[in-house]
């Protein structure tokens, strides 16, 4: 007497024909979704415009924005070190850095947004010179302060000197 695994029990208890017609209907089952993805991924291709993709990128910005903006007051009521204020301060900018490009084009207009990342860079290189004590702080300081200017030259340029 064999002894067989539950799977293939079962499989030798069914009908032969049975097996294959499931089999079957399985595998133009599997065919037709794929077709309809096929056909949904094009009907949202064609809708996805590059308006809304600069709305997600946009969108994206705020939320990493507001969050390092919380994480940075939160640092600066609980007393962390010097360091980790600027370290927060460097990822900041280096989002504004690295999505400028997107920032300039959504914002030539409504320049609310770029003057409050100039006048924020402002007051944080101010807030952070006074606290720099060791040499670290100080080299990180001035990454910090280049980014910051950076950030702030090129929005000083290309929206706020359009008016």
């Amino acid at each position: 007497m064999n002894l067989r695994s539950g799977l293939t029990l079962r499989r030798d208890s069914r009908n032969n024909e049975e097996f294959v017609e499931r089999r079957r209907f399985q595998q133009e089952q599997r065919k037709y979704q794929k077709e309809q993805r096929k056909i949904e991924e094009t009907l949202y291709e064609e809708e996805e415009t590059e308006e809304t993709q600069l709305e997600k990128i946009i969108k994206n910005v705020f939320r990493k924005t507001k969050h390092l903006l919380y994480l940075n007051k939160c640092q600066k009521e609980n007393n962390h070190t010097l360091i980790e204020k600027i370290k927060t301060v460097i990822e900041l900018y280096e989002v504004f850095r690295y999505n400028i490009d997107y920032i300039i084009q959504y914002f030539k207009k409504d320049t609310r947004f770029p003057e409050a990342i100039f006048n924020k860079g402002t007051d944080l290189i101010k807030e952070m010179i006074k606290s720099v004590r060791t040499r670290k702080e100080r080299e990180l300081f001035e990454k910090c302060k280049e980014d910051i200017n950076w950030v702030k030259y090129l929005i000083d340029y290309y929206i706020l000197s359009d008016e």
